[in-house]
């Protein structure tokens, strides 16, 4: 196995910069790398979320029907970026993000123009491909490969534009579309031209002179032999039963989350609030998702995430649990805020993990098997979501299953992470 962590435990003997001091030496890196994760809210549920009811309108589709279509076209892009993914490994960074941009451009441009629904679920093919795992790949990989002592706070500049992205596109897309002379189909075409631009000047003005960074990691290898080791790693990683524990918790919170974003409107209603109530007040998910991202890069820097993973998920379990028990709308601040904390802590420290635990080399081809588990898992979501309320179940139940089942998860890495650390130690002896 390789367990290359060397400097484990005596990282912290060089001097680090401030969040100021290193964003002004790595700025344009940083700049490149937000700009990726800001157009990753393309393809995520809270932004597809918002052209559900046009969708919905426009093809008279059930809630089930929705659902179900959308959970297949996420699976079918977890098992295409299980292949794209690994591919940040041997390609130059700036033709994989043009080629990544062209796919993205095309989903929006897709479902701007389509009146056939089999060809509106391919436009949402492309944007939860492109968007929701790889553009967030390639910002989160290129940083985490690239440093080492900084990496907890590299990572929370890059991760900076998931928060964004997510705050951002609901309601611009909403508010495009509610102007008389647009309408939803020319505002999705003017996101697909957004995207574009955005993407070709970040590739055209960003990184010019930066051939370090743009650099795949297998560059003086040949196509061969890059193959056989990518091969190999995955062998590896996949006989690792540590790998499958921090799997499970790492995808639990997107795959509740996701559910629960989707059908936010019900919960809302079976709160006894207004059904856009939970949407209103969003933006307390993405202040604790911004302002803890940037708190868990320093903790990255200074105690090494194999130490802080165990407890990322404690917050939303609370979150969970407040809305629940809370009637009042107290019970929904703290429920986004709890699980703002989760998911702005969960992005780097699963990056910052697996870089520890499996080395940088390999970061890209590990990620992208990581990142399809993950995108698999929101696929699962939506449909069985609604089809447990569908059957009876409450909002509730499901809220008070989410909380036990990642409690019992979350011990069961605890104990995971102490025998990798212990094994990691041994190695380093």
């Amino acid at each position: 196995m390789i367990l290359t962590m060397g400097d484990l435990h005596i990282k912290n003997q060089v001097k680090q910069l401030n969040y100021w001091k290193l964003f002004l030496k790595e700025k344009q890196r940083f700049v490149y790398s937000i700009i990726h994760t800001i157009f990753s809210g393309y393809g995520q549920t809270i932004v597809i979320a918002s052209l559900f009811p046009w969708v919905q309108h426009e093809f008279d589709l059930t809630n089930e029907q929705f659902g179900k279509y959308y959970s297949l076209v996420t699976i079918l892009s977890a098992f295409t970026f299980q292949w794209f993914g690994k591919f940040i490994d041997t390609v130059y960074l700036k033709k994989y993000s043009l080629l990544t941009a062209f796919i993205l451009v095309s989903g929006y441009t897709t479902l701007a123009i389509s009146s056939w629904l089999p060809l509106t679920f391919l436009g949402i093919f492309l944007l939860r491909l492109a968007g929701q795992a790889v553009l967030s790949h390639i910002a989160m990989t290129s940083i985490t490969r690239f440093y080492d002592r900084e990496r907890g706070k590299a990572l929370a500049f890059a991760n900076l534009g998931h928060g964004l992205g997510e705050a951002i596109f609901p309601s611009l897309i909403l508010l495009l579309a509610s102007l008389p002379l647009l309408g939803m189909r020319f505002s999705v075409a003017l996101f697909a031209l957004l995207a574009g631009l955005g993407l070709l000047l970040a590739n055209l003005f960003l990184l010019r002179k930066d051939n370090e960074f743009c650099q795949p990691i297998f560059i003086k290898k040949s196509h061969t032999h890059a193959n056989q080791l990518q091969h190999e790693i995955r062998r590896l990683v996949l006989h690792d039963p540590f790998f499958y524990g921090i799997m499970l918790l790492g995808i639990l919170p997107a795959m509740l989350m996701t559910g629960f974003f989707l059908y936010q409107s019900k919960i809302s209603t079976y709160k006894g609030w207004e059904p856009l109530f939970l949407t209103t007040i969003y933006a307390s998910f993405v202040t604790a998702k911004i302002v803890f991202g940037f708190i868990v890069g320093l903790l990255i820097d200074k105690f090494r995430a194999i130490n802080l993973y165990v407890w990322y998920c404690v917050p939303m379990i609370i979150g969970f649990l407040c809305l629940h028990f809370i009637d009042h709308i107290l019970g929904a601040f703290l429920y986004l805020f709890l699980s703002g904390v989760t998911i702005g802590f969960g992005g780097q420290l699963k990056s910052a993990l697996l870089s520890e635990v499996y080395g940088v080399e390999f970061v890209g081809t590990i990620r992208s098997m990581a990142g399809s588990v993950l995108v698999f898992s929101t696929a699962i979501s939506p449909w069985l979501f609604g089809y447990l309320v569908d059957h009876g179940h409450t909002w509730g139940e499901l809220l008070l299953v989410g909380s036990f089942t990642t409690t019992a998860i979350t011990i069961l890495n605890y104990f995971l992470l102490k025998t990798k650390k212990q094994e990691l130690q041994k190695s380093i002896v």
